[in-house]
């Protein structure tokens, strides 16, 4: 309800609820039960009134039908069911009776009428109406225009043609009918829907004195919601169809501001479905047109800048195929089309190289990058469109190129405003968000070629690597101060990658800056293929090679920060320098990495010629991080360095030269939990008898500060288990500080219960093992115990369930049940399921149940039935106290498989007597 009629019942409503003091909800009963009563609607109805239906629905057999109950259309679920339920096979006291008359039944309920015309249509993406039949024929003396407009809507024909010497303006002439002009406004409101017309505006209609002005502004909006529906599924295959249909758009709209100034934003002012897509339909136009104002104008009326104005952008430059652009060692080379999806409006102007549309679309907030990664930004556009202009160095092209000039000149301002993937990477204060565009995927417009270079070919289409091939100074400038003045917060790989596009191309500034910035950023490998490649005859580059050749090792301060553990200090990614640093024993580089988390890349550091000889396959099993080349090289001082950092898991151990005079080796440790690349034991088959007998890592991990790991602790209990060697296993629990069990811990305990290891299950029972929360979380078993494998298909138990079921096959087990029991470990409901299915140790059960204070309905009852099988009398009278009832069965689907189907108690005792 409008606030209009609410503040006419303002008077009522306050009597009612402050004078009168009545309760809000009997006002509002009274005034519903009171409605419904007047209406005569009723929930059921009688007998009659469905047998009327019936025979009026036979009557309309061949006609289309709409069923409705108090003038509301019934679903045809309700109606099917009604009519069958009260028209049945006839009894006899049916026969001779006629069908009840519309007359006998006053006021009847249910109708039967034809559809209207509305709900019959089939609705394209906006609701189309048939208006030609309508309305047309109401029109007494339309124009050429309006009789154009009528004959193209609905029409397959998506060439509109019209005698652009009829002007726009003559469709007013309909206005200087009245009488005509109400009809056929009238017809119009029904036809448009519901939310695209405004309440206030249909109410002045009424009056004479804005007549004139509303029935205009239904009638202009009828005909550009159907223009709107004069979809075009490809404007660039089709631009002669485009074009004549936005400029018959443009100059509708142009006319009728011309006419009347107010007359526009009274049509567009409105926020519905229906408004909002002939907004969308003419902003779309309009930039199709290179109408700025009325552009400017929509956008004010709030379009949105991300608005699609082309599904599909693609142009073609075939007098450039082999246009291509080379600067030092590289060569761009430019493809000769682009295709992009979704274009919004600054897409377009970039490609058009319309600075005026770029700058006003710029103004309401439109950005320069791509929400999406796999897409293009506008400046990669324009980026691209400028290499082509100037790669091509022909006269035709001057303009173009500078145009193009322009319009980056004009986007460069804005980028040190807004949010360009380039600018610095932007990172909320307290750290927690990285900008969500990789570089890295974007290699679209472009194709980096250079001959035989390989290690060349993971270069991104960046823009800042674009400009760098072109040469443009202020771009550069523009795109690498953030770089330059913030690296803590910028990618590697930027910097990487224009580094090398800098090398190759001879840009010797951008190259310096980088390098004295960032000394270190590249790996070995890399600076080594650089300076061979920057020997070359014809290279004129001595102050870059110079500083190429006697760079120092130091750790770079640039990464992007991990925060894959927020109570964990941040880590940085770093590139193989540190690699290198580590394998070479530089132990003050090592132990800067402690906190960095190394990511390596398919191509790792080389190996020197004495690596290279040894018998391991470098290709497979190469180190891949700082603490792995320290080991592999058996550089003490650095492993020690990195060593209390790490986690004690399977990984960089092993790396660790299994020999006599080795003082690391050890199959069981060390690799960093968010590393995603495990290797396996079987490489280098170091026994854990041999890696334990010897001073190994584990010893020095502890001594340097590490901390006891129960994930390591697991692990090194399940390797043992192969071997019999537990002495890893109890050097580790020794480090073990007081505390509650963890998830780890717990699957250990199962783990020895399993095995039968009856003393590292003391050992796991010790005071110092808190048998807390932690022992409720249970793990789905991974083993099967003797005559048990049937039950253990997806169940889950705890530590204490597994001892009684293993105490009933291995009667060593039983002193464990009864330790774990005195621990204070205890059951979960769901283990009574795996404990009451075994009848033959029923004694053994009960026994073990005995301990347990609480025990839910369904199990004692179970537990009730067996013993009545077992006929242990003891047990029948203690289970009967304590069931609630004994009227009970098992049902299929219980929670004891084996009591499916089993009657209730009572008749089992009265059977066994």
């Amino acid at each position: 309800m409008a606030s209009r009629e609410w503040d006419q019942h303002k008077a009522l409503i306050i009597q009612l609820y402050a004078i009168e003091r009545r309760s809000l909800q009997d006002v509002i009963k009274n005034q519903y039960i009171y409605q419904l009563n007047k209406w005569g609607a009723k929930k059921n109805l009688k007998r009659e009134y469905w047998k009327h239906l019936n025979h009026q629905l036979r009557e309309r057999a061949e006609k289309q039908t709409e069923v409705t109950l108090f003038d509301v259309p019934l679903s045809l679920k309700r109606v099917r069911r009604s009519t069958q339920r009260y028209n049945g096979i006839p009894t006899a006291a049916d026969f001779g009776k006629s069908v009840p008359s519309r007359g006998s039944i006053s006021e009847m309920a249910v109708r039967t009428q034809t559809p209207p015309l509305i709900e019959m249509v089939i609705w394209p993406p906006l609701p189309w109406f048939d208006f030609k039949n309508r309305i047309f024929p109401r029109l007494k003396h339309p124009s050429a225009l309006v009789n154009t407009l009528f004959a193209t809507f609905g029409s397959d024909d998506l060439f509109l043609q019209y005698d652009e010497r009829d002007a726009v303006k003559s469709l007013f002439k309909v206005l200087r009918n009245p009488p005509e002009l109400r009809s056929v406004a009238s017809e119009l409101t029904k036809r448009i829907p519901q939310d695209s017309i405004d309440r206030q505006q249909r109410e002045e209609a009424l009056e004479p004195r804005n007549f004139t002005l509303s029935m205009a502004t239904d009638l202009l909006r009828l005909m550009f919601f159907n223009l709107s529906n004069n979809h075009i599924p490809n404007p660039i295959l089709n631009m002669e169809d485009t074009c004549v249909h936005d400029r018959l758009v443009m100059d509708l709209v142009v006319a009728v501001s011309s006419s009347n100034p107010d007359m526009i934003p009274c049509i567009f002012s409105d926020h519905c479905v229906t408004t909002n897509a002939i907004k969308r339909a003419v902003y779309g136009s309009a930039i199709r047109d290179n109408n700025y104002e009325v552009v400017s104008l929509l956008l004010k009326l709030g379009v949105h800048t991300k608005t699609v104005v082309f599904s599909e952008l693609n142009f073609e430059f075939p007098e450039q195929i082999s246009c291509y652009h080379e600067r030092g060692r590289l060569r761009l080379s430019w493809l000769p089309d682009i295709t992009i999806y979704l274009c919004s409006g600054i897409i377009v102007a970039a490609f058009m190289r319309d600075i005026q549309l770029a700058e006003i679309l710029l103004r309401e907030g439109a950005k320069l990058d791509s929400d999406d990664n796999r897409g293009l930004s506008a400046l990669d556009i324009a980026a691209y469109i400028h290499g082509i202009c100037k790669a091509t160095r022909r006269p035709r092209c001057a303009d173009r190129s500078k145009r193009v000039m322009s319009f980056m000149q004009a986007l460069e301002v804005d980028i040190g405003d807004r949010h360009f993937y380039l600018r610095s990477l932007p990172v909320n204060e307290d750290g927690s968000e990285v900008c969500k565009h990789e570089c890295g995927q974007r290699r679209e417009p472009v194709d980096w070629l250079s001959e035989n270079f390989e290690i060349y070919d993971g270069i991104s289409c960046t823009p800042l690597n674009v400009v760098l091939v072109l040469g443009h100074r202020k771009l550069i400038e523009r795109l690498l101060q953030p770089a330059l003045s913030r690296p803590t917060h910028t990618s590697v790989q930027i910097l990487e990658e224009a580094l090398l596009v800098s090398c190759l191309v001879g840009d010797i500034d951008t190259a310096l800056k980088i390098i004295q910035r960032h000394p270190g950023l590249l790996d070995d490998q890399r600076w080594e293929t650089l300076r061979l490649w920057l020997q070359r005859p014809g290279t004129q580059t001595p102050q870059l090679l110079s500083i190429i050749s006697g760079r120092c090792l130091c750790w770079p301060e640039i990464g992007r920060r991990n925060f894959k553990c927020i109570q964990d200090p941040p880590h940085y990614t770093l590139r193989p320098p540190t690699a290198i640093q580590a394998l070479y024993g530089l132990s003050w580089i090592a132990g800067l990495t402690a906190l960095c988390d190394y990511t390596p890349r398919r191509e790792l550091t080389r190996l020197d010629q004495e690596l290279i000889n040894q018998e391991v396959d470098t290709r497979d099993h190469w180190p891949s991080s700082p603490l792995q080349c320290a080991l592999y090289s058996n550089k003490i001082d650095s492993a020690k360095l990195l060593l209390h950092q790490s986690n004690l898991i399977g990984g960089d151990g092993h790396f660790g030269r299994f020999q006599e005079s080795a003082p690391f080796s050890n199959n069981l440790f060390l690799q960093k939990p968010w590393a995603t690349q495990r290797l396996s034991i079987q490489s280098f088959k170091l026994p854990s008898t041999q890696a334990a007998a010897i001073p190994n890592i584990i010893p020095l991990y502890f001594s340097s500060g590490g901390f006891y790991q129960s994930e390591a602790f697991l692990s090194a209990l399940k390797k043992a288990s192969k071997t019999d060697d537990y002495s890893m296993v109890r050097y580790l629990a020794s480090h073990r500080p007081p505390g509650d069990i963890d998830i780890y811990e717990t699957a250990s305990l199962i783990s020895c219960i399993r095995l039968r290891k009856c003393d590292l299950i003391d050992m796991l029972l010790e005071e110092k093992y808190f048998p807390g929360l932690s022992q409720l979380r249970r793990r789905t078993p991974s083993f099967a115990i003797p005559d048990y494998d049937y039950y253990f298909d997806g169940d889950k138990a705890t530590p204490l369930c597994w001892a009684i079921l293993t105490a009933l096959h291995e009667p060593a087990i039983q002193s464990v049940v009864e330790a774990m029991i005195r621990r204070g470990y205890q059951f979960h409901e769901s283990d009574m399921h795996l404990l009451v299915r075994e009848k033959t140790k029923i004694h053994a059960v009960t026994w073990a149940l005995r301990t347990v204070e609480s025990i839910g309905q369904p199990y004692l009852r179970a537990l009730l039935l067996y013993s009545i099988h077992s006929d242990d009398e003891p047990k029948v009278v203690d289970y009967i106290r304590q069931v609630d009832t004994l009227n009970f069965s098992f049902k299929s689907g219980c929670h004891c498989d084996c009591l499916q189907g089993c009657r209730s108690p009572l008749l089992d005792c009265d059977e066994t007597k």
